[in-house]
């Protein structure tokens, strides 16, 4: 498998079969976007199917094009977060990825509020996603947005 082959995966929410996208690799392991809702999951490479092993859903009812510019593996930098920086992080409840904004920085922990939630958490810095990275602690993606 490369980055940005067509492929499809299994959806664990609903066990069914879906059209996908490689947007990174790592070791064994890769992480797709399914074309028809964005949604994002991490996978063995065995797990993922030959994309003509059903019938493909039409690139226009995709809500993304198949492979954006910020789904590329970006290398981690240093960054310079700080209170009202846009991002995304995980909340410890539930380990799942939702946007938020840095509230404070001190050292290497700060505090981030998930949107639509309000709920507030303490993070490590390095934890942080920009808004389009995948992994790590890019922001490049997130420089394209006004902060």
């Amino acid at each position: 498998w490369a980055l940005g082959a067509a492929c499809r995966a299994v959806w664990s929410e609903d066990r069914t079969v879906y059209p996908a996208i490689v947007v990174s690799l790592y070791g064994e392991r890769c992480r797709v976007r399914f074309n028809d809702y964005g949604n994002y999951k991490d996978l063995a490479l065995s797990e993922l199917q030959a994309p003509d092993d059903a019938p493909q859903t039409p690139i226009e009812n995709c809500l993304k094009p198949p492979l954006d510019e910020e789904d590329h593996w970006i290398e981690s930098k240093a960054l310079d977060w700080k209170p009202g920086s846009r991002c995304r992080a995980v909340y410890s409840e539930d380990s799942m990825v939702y946007p938020a904004v840095v509230l404070w920085v001190k050292g290497e922990r700060c505090c981030v509020r998930f949107d639509g939630y309000e709920n507030e958490e303490e993070q490590e810095v390095s934890a942080l996603l920009s808004l389009g990275a995948l992994h790590g602690n890019s922001m490049s993606a997130a420089a394209k947005v006004n902060i």
